[in-house]
């Protein structure tokens, strides 16, 4: 039926109406349509996006199980109830949704790799980062998927040989699993591949390993590694994180940057991030509003912004808070941001690279993450066994700030002031 030129007509209308932003009118005539085509997946998929933008889980829920139970074949179906259900706490049942859709498509990435994820949220890190390589397999996730003439590395000494590790995903995500670098070298020798932004910071650290910008001709090497594949190499679980520092700032930088900001006055020296990268899955959700977190922050502490990419909404609120000292545009890397960071007394952050950053250096972060956080974050605890300087603030719910900016709030005034 949804060849009906009357479904073609009402699927353009809803459009519109979703492109005009107006939400209502869309949800309403997506509505309409599964009333033709109660099978119709674009307007069921619309109608799920507008739920959880919404912030109404059991909304999307009951849209996907309908969707599930209508075709009963469909592993795609079968996972979105299974990150559904995840979003609802329900982990025992999307574990059930994802095996579904394995018994149905048995190479169906999107599946294994929900529920690698699922597992590593829950702390059942053996069984996750072995089925976390289905990354590789999952489109869109920007995973690293280059082929290579040198073997994989699959554990164990390499002495005499050198390995390359190369980065993939995120900068956050490098500067975090950065530190199973370390134990990688006590098997032989290592090159790292990483981002541009992290070169300089990864190549000024104490007998670091030769570190080579992605993109540029990389010198001969033997073995390679993905390096968010470490951990599953290394058998790395909940309690055998490397957690401490693992980074340090250049101390020239450091002094550099230290000059730049206003003389010790007492005050508590803050830095933020309130954006996530744009261009992330989940930016979304990991962005708050700049002005909102100044009006939790007050006019104590003196206030400065590591924020490089400033949102379009946010850069009319940054020109005119005058009281923050914006270092933002002026980094041109991120041994720069941390030459700042070093010079501060607590960093306040969305989850960003700024925040692994500060984590990695040992100094002071509040993390403030959505109510469904990401599976690094674990599940409902206020610290993190990958930063033991991170104290962690979650939603209590859907895209509603209010209640972490209270806990941010009262954290923030129970502080001494700075010596």
């Amino acid at each position: 039926m949804s060849d009906f030129p009357e479904v073609g007509t009402l699927l353009s209308q809803a459009n519109a109406h979703l492109q005009a932003n107006e939400i209502d009118a869309a949800d309403a005539v997506y509505r309409r349509i599964l009333d033709f085509d109660p099978v119709h997946k674009e307007a069921t998929l619309r109608r799920i996006t507008i739920a959880r933008r919404a912030g109404r889980r059991d909304d999307v829920f009951a849209l996907i199980d309908v969707a599930s139970r209508r075709a009963p074949s469909n592993a795609d179906w079968q996972v979105g109830r299974a990150l559904a259900l995840v979003e609802l706490g329900r982990y025992d049942e999307a574990f059930e949704s994802y095996d579904r859709a394995i018994v149905l498509q048995e190479d169906c990435a999107d599946a294994w790799f929900g529920k690698a994820q699922l597992l590593l949220q829950l702390g059942r890190y053996k069984e996750g980062w072995e089925l976390y390589e289905w990354r590789f397999y999952v489109s869109g996730l920007g995973g690293d998927t280059r082929l290579f003439r040198q073997p994989l590395w699959g554990g164990g000494g390499f002495h005499g040989q050198m390995m390359l590790v190369h980065a993939e995903q995120g900068l956050g995500d490098t500067i975090q699993f950065y530190r199973f670098v370390h134990q990688a070298r006590s098997f032989g020798g290592v090159i790292v591949e990483a981002q541009d932004r992290l070169v300089r910071l990864f190549a000024s650290q104490p007998q670091a390993p030769l570190v080579i910008p992605v993109g540029q001709p990389l010198p001969m090497f033997d073995l390679q590694c993905p390096m968010m594949s470490l951990p599953m190499l290394l058998g790395t679980e909940l309690h055998s994180i490397p957690s401490g520092p693992y980074l340090q700032a250049d101390p020239a930088l450091s002094a550099a940057w230290a000059a730049r900001l206003p003389p010790p006055d007492g005050r508590l020296r803050v830095g933020i991030s309130w954006a996530s990268n744009p261009e992330g899955i989940a930016a979304s959700h990991k962005t708050m509003s700049l002005q909102g977190l100044l009006d939790t922050l007050g006019n104590g502490p003196m206030i400065v912004s590591l924020q490089k990419d400033v949102p379009e909404t946010d850069r009319a609120a940054l020109k005119q808070a005058t009281r923050v000292i914006d270092l933002g545009a002026a980094q041109a890397d991120f041994a720069d941001t941390a030459a700042i960071i070093d010079g501060l007394d607590l960093v306040i952050s969305v989850d960003t690279a700024v925040a692994h950053l500060a984590g990695a250096l040992g100094q002071p972060v509040w993390i403030m993450l959505p109510e469904v956080a990401d599976w690094r974050w674990l599940v409902g605890r206020g610290d993190s066994p990958w930063y033991p300087t991170a104290r962690l603030f979650r939603q209590t719910d859907p895209n509603d700030w209010s209640s972490v900016m209270s806990a941010v709030g009262a954290a923030l005034h129970a502080l001494p002031p700075r010596r």
